[in-house]
């Protein structure tokens, strides 16, 4: 139990599904129920995926492209910036919701659940204990953001419209605080190892 909690909680924390779950009731608040949980699972099952081929090919991957975590911080970081300003500033948000597919896949799966800090995590986790504790911990993290996706329409229909929008907006100046973070120690990690 105690090694389940040492990759359970550090990848809960990365992977931020409180953090999360905003963005995605905003951005798929123009589609009905149905649309709405395909987008959770896809979502879910790419994030389920991706996370598993970090687990078992991260670092290779890493070593393969030249690159190391802090270059991954600062690329996802900028990408994340740009999303973030995208739904502050309502630019083609209607055309993302209305394409559920591609909405499933960026910003939810990668980089909204599955980001620089999750695979990260992911790494370190199975380089510090095995990569079945990493994926078992991936596996019940992505569960438990399926579920908090499936009951956002309800939290949704508790707090109306006007206080989602306003929590979409909030959410979205936090992530890219986030992205400004990532962006930051990004370059810090690639000033150090210079």
């Amino acid at each position: 139990m105690e090694t389940f909690l040492l990759t359970f909680i550090p990848l809960f924390v990365a992977i931020d599904v409180f953090g999360v779950l905003p963005t995605f009731s905003a951005l798929t608040e123009s589609l009905d129920g149905k649309h709405r949980a395909q987008v959770a699972l896809k979502s879910c099952i790419v994030s389920l995926i991706l996370g598993a081929l970090f687990v078992v090919f991260g670092n290779a991957i890493f070593i393969f492209l030249g690159i190391t975590q802090y270059d991954f911080m600062v690329g996802g970081g900028i990408l994340l910036f740009l999303i973030s300003v995208s739904d502050i500033l309502g630019a083609n948000l209607e055309g993302r919701r209305v394409d559920g597919d591609e909405l499933a896949i960026v910003p939810l799966a990668m980089p909204l659940i599955l980001g620089p800090a999750s695979i990260t995590t992911l790494i370190l986790i199975s380089s510090q204990f095995s990569k079945g504790w990493a994926l078992g911990s991936l596996l019940v993290n992505i569960l438990l953001v399926y579920v908090a996706f499936l009951l956002s329409s309800r939290i949704q229909n508790v707090l109306g419209k006007s206080t989602n929008l306003a929590i979409g907006k909030i959410a979205s100046l936090f992530l890219m605080a986030i992205a400004v973070m990532m962006v930051r120690k990004g370059i810090y990690g690639i000033m150090a190892g210079v």
